[in-house]
């Protein structure tokens, strides 16, 4: 139990300073704001999409948490409700498969984006160079 709460502490800490280092660039929809600039310290310095990344570690943390023996989850409604536990149980696994899924598509729908708008300074970026 402690390492899943420790992914979803870690995953969720990750999450919020991606965005916070995005600030008013943040969106929920694939775009570029005026003024836009390209994020490229803190964590943006060691990986493309951390915002990406910490949500993914989260996730990892509720699958090993609704997998670990002394929860809630695995000792009362696993017994009690053996059909719906186990369909919850894969559907975990499913969800996790298809956010993955859809953080491949999108990371690399903001890249092009990105490339498109910042060419130089993203390639940098992407090779690991700083600013």
């Amino acid at each position: 139990l402690f390492l899943a709460h420790t992914l979803l502490l870690l995953g969720g800490c990750i999450r919020i300073e991606s965005q916070r280092l995005l600030g008013e660039h943040f969106t929920w929809e694939v775009s570029l704001k005026r003024n836009h600039r390209l994020c490229t310290t803190g964590l943006y310095s060691l990986v493309r999409h951390p915002g990406y990344l910490g949500l993914l570690i989260a996730r990892i943390g509720v699958l090993i948490l609704h997998s670990s023996n002394g929860t809630v989850f695995r000792n009362c409604f696993l017994p009690s409700y053996p059909l719906i536990a186990n369909m919850t149980f894969w559907w975990n696994y499913v969800f996790a498969a298809v956010l993955l899924v859809w953080f491949l598509y999108r990371a690399k729908w903001e890249d092009d984006l990105l490339k498109t708008q910042f060419p130089e300074e993203w390639t940098r970026w992407r090779r690991g160079g700083t600013h």
